[in-house]
């Protein structure tokens, strides 16, 4: 019998490093990972967390030949979420770590390097819901419908060039069944 929902959450990430006490002083302070307390001289393993949850071990190996997380050459197989990912960006390669990939596709994202050759990734939720929602309450003078707003949100997530016909049509439509209710 085929289980129910068999997976429920993302527990942890496991990182390959060469010197745990090392990396995880370089997450702590270029990444803001959290550490109650570093290992002790010895120990292989380091947790530590994200400020709004997720798990990260760093795990001390010798052998570290399995790196990528990706199927594919400088992509990550997990990102971590940032609402600040161009400032990230930029301070990353101030100190010298080499952005992979860099792209703005719905969802800003990048993969990069951490010194020990683990390729990691971040990633922005871009949905422009809110101000859409504002400029449609403002053009109608009304309260958005429910399905008007489910649309919205699917349109949030859209590039700015895919957005402005489909927007132009909606407000006409909306305006021209607003006028025939009256």
């Amino acid at each position: 019998m085929k289980p129910v929902k068999p997976l429920l959450q993302f527990e942890f990430v496991q990182l390959p490093v060469p010197n745990v006490i090392e990396a995880a002083k370089w997450y702590i302070e270029h990444l803001g990972f959290l550490c109650d307390r570093l290992p002790d001289p010895g120990v292989d393993m380091c947790f530590m967390n994200l400020p709004e949850g997720g798990l990260v071990i760093l795990k001390e190996e010798q052998d570290l030949n399995i790196k990528d997380f990706g199927r594919f050459r400088n992509e990550s197989g997990f990102y971590f979420k940032t609402q600040q990912i161009e400032t990230v960006r930029d301070y990353l390669q101030s100190i010298g770590v080499e952005i992979h990939l860099y792209d703005d596709n719905g969802f800003k994202f990048l993969t990069f390097s951490d010194p020990y050759g683990n390729v990691l990734g971040l990633i922005q939720d871009i949905n422009k819901y809110n101000d859409l929602a504002e400029q449609f309450k403002l053009g109608l003078g009304r309260d958005l419908t429910e399905n008007e707003e489910a649309q919205l949100r699917r349109f949030g997530l859209m590039k700015e060039w895919e957005l402005q016909d489909t927007i132009v049509a909606m407000l006409a439509e909306m305006n021209k069944s607003s006028h025939s209710i009256e």
